[in-house]
Formats: C-alpha cells, sequence, structure tokens
C-alpha cells in the first residue's frame, strides 16, 4: 500500500512563538505530533525533544532489527502487542523530558502532548498522551480515535458535566497526563486496521479546538487535492477560526493507487 503524507505548522494570530513540533519519517512509517506547555519556552524544548527522542528511539530498534524488535506479550497471556515498540519510544520521550525539566529550574515542569502513528504493513499502531489527537478519515466520514486526556473530557467521562458545559469550559485545557511532568507515564495505545482511501490526521488542539469536524471531513474529502494542499488547508482554516493556539496537522493517506 503505498503511502502519501505531510505536514505542517503554524503559530497561529494570538500566540508570539509556536510550542508545537512536529515529525513526518516515512522511511519508518513514523508520524508524530507534539503541543508543549511550559514557560520561558520550555513547550518549544518539551515538544521538540519528544518528536527528536521519539525518533531517535525508533531508529535505534529499527537499525538493530529491521523487522522490529520482538513483540512483547501482555501480562498473563500469549497475545503480542507490536505498538509496544511505540509506547516505549514514548515512554523514552517522558524520561529525558522529565530529567531536562529537572536539570534546568527554569524548564521545571515542562511537559507537552503527544499523538504518534507507526504504519506496519496494513495496521496503524497508535500512541497517545494528552489533547492531540488522531483522527481517521474513511468514506466521507470522520472518527476520532483517541481520547483527550483533559480534565474537561474526564468531567465528562465521570457525568460531572455536560457537553453543552464543556464547551468553551475555562478548564478546557488543563490536561490530566501529559509526557514530562511526572518521572512515568500511562500512554494510551491501539492498533488501527488501515484501508486504501484512508486519510489519518494527527494535530494539536489549535486545530481541533476551533474546526468543527464536519469542516475537516470536507477539506480531507475536497476531491482531486495534493495531501500537502489538504494539509495547508486545515491550518487556513484554524486562522479563520480566529486562530487561538500554536496549529499543526500531519496527514498520512493510504493510497488507492498501485
Amino acid at each position: 500500500m503505498k503511502i502519501r503524507s505531510a505536514g505542517a505548522t503554524d503559530v497561529g494570530k494570538v500566540r508570539s512563538s509556536n510550542e508545537d513540533s512536529f515529525g513526518v519519517f516515512d522511511d519508518l512509517g513514523l508520524y508524530v505530533v507534539a503541543d508543549g506547555m511550559g514557560g520561558h519556552a520550555a513547550g518549544e524544548v518539551a515538544s521538540l525533544l519528544a518528536v527528536e527522542t521519539i525518533h531517535e528511539t525508533f531508529r535505534a530498534s529499527h537499525d538493530a532489527s529491521p523487522n522490529g524488535p520482538p513483540e512483547r506479550t501482555i501480562p498473563g497471556g500469549a497475545a503480542p502487542v507490536p505498538e509496544q515498540r511505540l509506547v516505549s519510544a514514548v515512554e523514552q520521550a517522558n524520561r529525558r523530558i522529565f530529567a531536562a525539566g529537572q536539570e534546568d529550574e527554569a524548564r521545571s515542569g515542562m511537559g507537552t502532548t503527544v499523538a504518534a502513528v507507526w504504519l506496519d504493513g496494513e495496521t496503524a499502531h497508535v500512541a497517545h498522551v494528552g489533547d492531540s489527537r488522531l483522527y481517521r478519515f474513511r468514506d466521507g466520514g470522520l472518527a476520532q480515535i483517541t481520547t483527550d486526556h483533559s480534565l474537561v473530557n474526564d468531567y465528562l467521562a465521570r457525568g460531572l458535566m455536560t457537553p453543552e458545559e464543556a464547551i468553551g469550559h475555562p478548564m478546557k485545557h488543563v490536561l490530566i497526563r501529559a509526557l514530562g511532568t511526572t518521572p512515568s507515564v500511562a500512554v494510551d495505545a491501539a492498533a488501527l486496521p488501515l484501508e486504501p482511501g484512508d486519510i489519518l490526521l494527527l494535530c494539536s488542539d489549535g486545530l481541533s479546538n476551533v474546526v468543527p469536524p464536519s469542516e475537516i471531513a470536507a477539506i480531507l474529502g475536497a476531491p482531486d487535492l495534493d495531501i500537502s494542499v489538504r494539509c495547508h488547508g486545515l491550518i487556513d482554516a484554524a486562522n479563520r477560526h480566529g486562530g487561538l493556539d500554536n496549529i499543526t496537522a500531519v496527514l498520512v493517506q493510504a493510497d488507492t493507487s498501485s
């Protein structure tokens, strides 16, 4: 299956600097979006460390064993978990960011979200922490694959808040899980079957918070557009909606052509 990809980031119309980072590593089938947080430019450091560390760790495991390291089994069973390769890279990024924050007082407490995808044949392995998201666009429909690790989303899940109350809530950006803020972190992982024609969108909340899903779907489904044009179309849409935050999008398309 042929893969086409594109990535773009923009500071938006409100922020003075861009704390988002992304990586498009087609040779590894690896794609990453990170949205940093922390004062004194620490957010920029954290998100870049996340992307760099995931890439470096993943490449090291790839070079050591081109077919990937032995699959780890889940406790008490023989079911293989191939996405552990990606999860391990995200865990290493968490350790590196936390250590960097401990070594520099100005960067203490810095952290970042991350959404990462590794394509292994016809399967997309997903690892995710925070509120950067992964969507899948298929047959005209847009599905959110990841679940935000945010305070508001936690309240929603527990029935403490209605969806109407969540919209525009002042605590909407508060995360309950991020990379680098604690010595270890729980990483959500999943395996996603990939079909010809599918488009995966990894994005920071500067896109997902302001562009309605229907508009995202319309941009991704526009006929005869290059994948890079669609990617920049998403960035432009977020800026049209105010550009309230940094905006990052990475698109990965499973081409239908031979």
